[in-house]
């Protein structure tokens, strides 16, 4: 069974991990942001990248946040500054027959892999403005043909189509008043790939 849940729902939980074994294990130094800060509690950071220099320092790249203080305070104040979008973002997803188009997909957001799904979620609705940052950004797709998919009586024209644009919702319906990018895969395509697109968000 595939793991379909987003990465970054992870992420918090990987930094208390990489944290708590940084600051017992070793004297390595802690930056966030290109800041270097002291103890950390209680912190919480979404959407954001790790990687150790060959020293062993552990660098936190989080866009929309902002570091105050240094490695000699206590502990490090980090707070969201990202703005606030005014309009709303998603990908909505529809198939002929769930699962016919036999694809597997992975969503990334300036770089940042946010989703994997498949033809079979048929009816996928996903806000994107917790990824998305003002101004351009970033959104591609990887497609997979994946014939391992079970669909009883597959047919060669069967469609699933990916909708990014802008919505809002009323009730329990969702609206996608402008249409940004649209993605279409048949039963008949076999071939995998990449595409990407600059989606400028206010």
């Amino acid at each position: 069974m595939r793991n379909t849940r987003s990465g970054s729902r992870w992420i918090p939980i990987l930094i208390a991990v990489l944290l708590g074994c940084t600051t017992t294990a070793t004297a390595a130094d802690i930056y966030i942001n290109g800041v270097k800060v002291g103890a950390i509690a209680d912190l919480q950071l979404n959407n954001c990248n790790i990687r150790f220099d060959s020293r062993g320092d552990l660098h936190i790249t989080a866009p929309g946040y902002q570091v105050a203080g240094g490695p000699t305070q206590t502990t490090a104040g980090v707070s969201n500054t990202a703005p606030v979008l005014q309009n709303n973002y998603f990908l909505t997803t529809t198939a002929t027959k769930p699962g016919a188009a036999q694809y597997r997909f992975e969503l990334y957001i300036n770089g940042n892999k946010v989703r994997e799904f498949s033809s079979l979620d048929s009816g996928l609705a996903l806000s994107l403005n917790t990824y998305l940052t003002k101004g351009k950004n970033t959104v591609g797709i990887k497609a997979y043909k994946d014939m391992g998919i079970a669909v009883a009586a597959p047919d060669r024209s069967d469609a699933f189509e990916i909708v990014i644009g802008e919505g809002r919702g009323r009730g329990d319906t969702l609206l996608v008043d402008k249409v940004l990018w649209r993605i279409r895969k048949v039963g008949s395509d076999l071939a995998a790939d990449s595409q990407q697109i600059n989606v400028i968000a206010d």
